[in-house]
């Protein structure tokens, strides 16, 4: 949805921002079909203004923020993460899945985000047990995980699939006021990639007798 009111109407995006987010945020709890809610501006001073309109809103804290890639060894450990996704998508022929690809496209930006790393590894998560488990019905994404057992995956298997979903929830939620022993270290972000990593090698040699 693009940014109205701030044009001829001349409305604050400061007085904007908590109306729309709030606005927002009950569309994506109660539409299921809405996953993403993109908010625009030809500005770049704006859309800066609205980033931090956001986080604020969100209350997300500095280590959510960071900008992973700054980091070498997170860095490599992305690339090869990037690599693997390419691989997968080729080797099950899923060449239309959108949270795959939007998490395809940002793993590789510099410009990339811990929080944002963390949403969208879950969303491509859950739209790649989707296409595996093959369920008319709804399903949590813990209970996709645990539907996996029919691959015969072993429980340290699912384990790393559990990480990345208890990552991705933390990330998705309101991070309101953690004490700063919740706050997230160089440490557990280099785990979540590594955990990011060894899930997709799972999938790729584990689930292939669709």
């Amino acid at each position: 949805m693009p940014l109205l009111g701030t044009g001829q109407q001349g409305i604050s995006v400061d007085l904007l921002i908590p109306v729309l987010m709030k606005k927002a945020k009950e569309m994506l709890q109660t539409i299921k079909e809405v996953q993403t809610i993109y908010f625009v501006h030809p500005r770049i001073e704006i859309v800066e203004q609205i980033d931090q309109g956001v986080n604020h809103f969100l209350r997300r804290s500095s280590d959510l923020l960071e900008l992973i890639r700054d980091d070498q060894e997170i860095a490599e450990g992305l690339d090869r993460v990037s690599s693997k996704l390419i691989g997968l998508k080729h080797s099950f022929g899923w060449n239309e899945m959108n949270s795959l690809d939007e998490l395809s496209y940002r793993i590789v930006q510099h410009d990339i985000r811990f929080y944002e790393l963390g949403i969208l590894s879950r969303r491509a998560m859950e739209a790649i047990l989707k296409s595996l488990i093959h369920s008319d019905e709804f399903m949590t994404l813990s209970e996709m995980v645990a539907e996996l057992k029919r691959f015969n995956l072993s429980p340290w298997m699912l384990s790393y699939m559990h990480t990345l979903r208890s990552f991705g929830n933390f990330m998705a939620h309101d991070a309101a006021s953690h004490p700063s022993s919740q706050q997230m270290t160089k440490e557990d972000v280099s785990f979540f990639v590594k955990a990011l990593d060894r899930f997709i090698d799972i999938i790729s040699h584990n689930c292939r007798n669709i």
